[in-house]
């Protein structure tokens, strides 16, 4: 075979190799489309989906929530004595809330500190609603529904200040709004009667915990 003949069969296998790779493309391109992936991302949960009784019991502990730090924040501007203060008109407060915004409160009247600024919030999520569950109560077991929330809280434009005016370097006894922060709250809230006497029939939702949720922001 002469050279001029060769090169003419190396042109030509070329030839057909650029047919072949132009009908597989067109192949291919006529397949469909993987299916997208609508899976929702694990780092972002789907809030539960709500029966009418669960809604209604949420409505009742936000509204609560609302009532507790509108007053909660006016009863640390007036700077009063705990004994002195609107303490008493707060809504129903459980477990160690309930004596740390006493002392919390009378800790900043002892040293002539109060709050000055504002506190804006929200509800960011509901994350349990758990109307069937059982806890102990006076010795025996009680049904306690439970509501668990989560709260964005800005108190970025909230500080405590001294009798001068000035802005303490620390609000370490806070137990509600830390100042100058902007954090997400985990809430808690029980329904139950805490009465030691028989009938125990006026249960009320009670806020049990307002603990920040270290490293999340919102």
């Amino acid at each position: 075979m002469t050279a001029k003949a060769a090169g003419r069969r190396f042109v030509a296998v070329l030839g057909a190799m650029a047919l072949l790779g132009a009908a597989c493309g067109q192949e291919e391109s006529d397949l469909p489309d993987p299916p997208s992936d609508d899976r929702p991302e694990l780092s972002q949960p789907v809030a539960p989906e709500l029966t009418d009784e669960e809604q209604a019991a949420v409505d009742e502990v936000t509204a609560l929530v609302d009532e507790f730090l509108a007053l909660y924040q006016e009863i640390l501007i007036e700077g009063e004595p705990a004994v002195n203060s609107r303490h008493s008109e707060l809504p129903e407060l459980g477990g160690l809330l309930l004596t740390g915004t006493w002392d919390e409160i009378d800790d900043n009247a002892r040293n002539e500190l109060r709050g000055d600024g504002a506190v804006t919030w929200e509800m960011a999520k509901v994350v349990e609603v758990d109307l069937d569950r059982f806890a102990n109560v006076g010795g025996e077991d009680q049904n306690v529904p439970l509501v668990n929330l989560q709260y964005c809280v800005d108190a970025t434009d909230w500080r405590i200040i001294d009798g001068s005016g000035e802005p303490v370097s620390s609000d370490e006894s806070a137990t509600v709004f830390h100042s100058g922060v902007k954090e997400l709250i985990a809430a808690e809230a029980t329904f139950y009667d805490p009465s030691s006497v028989e009938p125990r029939d006026n249960p009320q939702w009670r806020l049990r915990e307002w603990e920040p949720i270290g490293g999340e922001p919102c």
